[in-house]
């Protein structure tokens, strides 16, 4: 009866039970089920009711240039084999490990954010499509991983109503990105004219004193013939 309990499996000069093994196993179906299901909820891609940005990016190597290059790095490693007759082996390698660069253009409500899209571009031209809301302010960053790790902030924009669309230029200048249709400028309030000067109140005037009449004087008497 022990033996059928027990599964007669050596490691190490020990036995290991079956109950044991299929607690083991019963664990690890449990954390896959739970990876799985971490694994198809969908990453949020825009704003729902958002108009849709036509996105145009073009992504050039040199951008990158100043990230951390992880690229070519040196590795060894070692490894023990075993054989019939109790021949033993053991192994070292020394190499390089090299490895492609991912990029992303990330867009949220802070520098570094991507809590409003994240999408994965390639090296060259890329085009997408993405819902926005109008109106709201949104900061890009582009981050890179694998062969070059890092990240950096390209600025802000405003989303258009109309019609949106972001062009973005990545190479050895820099970022640099414009925004069709472009946002107006702040009109400032027309100029307001001065008031028009009250009308003054009548004043008292003096009459001008007027001549004093005067009594012509008599005529001289004519002498008689």
């Amino acid at each position: 009866m022990r033996q059928a309990r027990l599964c007669a499996l050596h490691a190490g000069g020990g036995r290991v039970s079956l109950p044991i093994m299929n607690r083991h196993l019963a664990i690890l179906a449990f954390v896959a089920v739970l990876l799985l299901s971490a694994c198809g909820e969908p990453r949020r891609f825009g704003d729902t009711g958002g108009v849709p940005v036509t996105v145009t990016l073009k992504v050039e190597r040199p951008f990158f240039s100043s990230m951390e290059n992880r690229q070519g790095r040196p590795s060894a490693g070692a490894g023990v084999g075993f054989g019939s007759g109790g021949m033993s082996g053991v192994g070292v390698g020394i190499g390089f490990s090299f490895s492609s660069t991912q990029v992303y253009l990330l867009g949220g409500d802070a520098v570094g954010q991507g809590n409003i899209f994240r999408k994965e571009v390639g090296w060259g031209d890329n085009t997408f499509t993405v819902p926005l809301t109008a109106g709201r302010t949104i900061h890009l960053t582009v981050q890179a991983e694998g062969g070059r790790r890092g990240w950096e902030a390209i600025g802000a924009i405003t989303v258009p109503a109309q019609d949106p669309k972001v062009d973005i230029v990545l190479d050895n200048n820099g970022a640099k990105f414009t925004v069709t249709p472009a946002a107006l400028p702040a009109q400032s309030p027309p100029a307001q004219s001065p008031p028009a000067p009250s009308p003054l109140a009548p004043t008292a005037t003096t009459p001008a004193p007027t001549p004093a009449e005067t009594t012509p004087a008599p005529a001289a008497p004519t002498p008689a013939p």
